[in-house]
């Protein structure tokens, strides 16, 4: 991994020992299961609010690492044959948030930006979240969106008045 961008908290002092510790859980269980850590796998020395940006090969699709949402720098890979055995596993997740597509084949980011039961899709890009923009996803990952003009329709509703021969 070439190192580019930044890294941020994961979170504020009083939740320190939520996200930080449900990371260290989860990597925990994914070495256990036969995970291979490419890079990373401890808090950074930044301090307790960071944890290092981590890499992980996953070696089942059982993994907890595609079961549970990580709200981390964690980012796990399996490898796969076809387009369509990569949509089988990702949308076999109960979770629906967020799923990437890397790659510069218009066509491809269409099909699989249609083809994954997601609220969001990161084209080439892993920050996907903007304050002007929807932010939800599906399954059990969400219903609804936040922010933008879409978040509003949340408190809106709509009427149809339909008006016939006033004359």
């Amino acid at each position: 991994m070439q190192p580019c961008g930044s890294i941020f908290p994961l979170e504020q002092p009083c939740q320190r020992t939520s996200i930080s510790a449900q990371i260290e859980k989860l990597m925990h269980d994914a070495v256990e299961e036969g995970c291979r850590v490419i890079r990373g796998r401890r808090r950074h020395e930044k301090g307790g609010l960071f944890y290092q940006p981590t890499l992980v090969e996953v070696q089942s699709t059982d993994s907890i690492l595609f079961r549970e949402e990580i709200f981390g720098p964690v980012a796990a890979f399996y490898k796969f044959a076809t387009e369509e055995e990569a949509l089988r596993i990702a949308n076999s997740s109960d979770k629906g948030l967020t799923g990437y597509v890397y790659t510069r084949d218009l066509a491809q980011i269409w099909r699989v930006s249609r083809g994954l039961e997601v609220g969001m899709v990161g084209v080439n890009e892993p920050i996907v979240s903007r304050c002007e923009t929807a932010f939800g996803g599906v399954k059990e990952s969400g219903f609804g969106v936040e922010g933008s003009r879409h978040g509003l329709q949340e408190y809106t509703y709509l009427k149809l008045l339909c008006l016939g021969h006033m004359a």
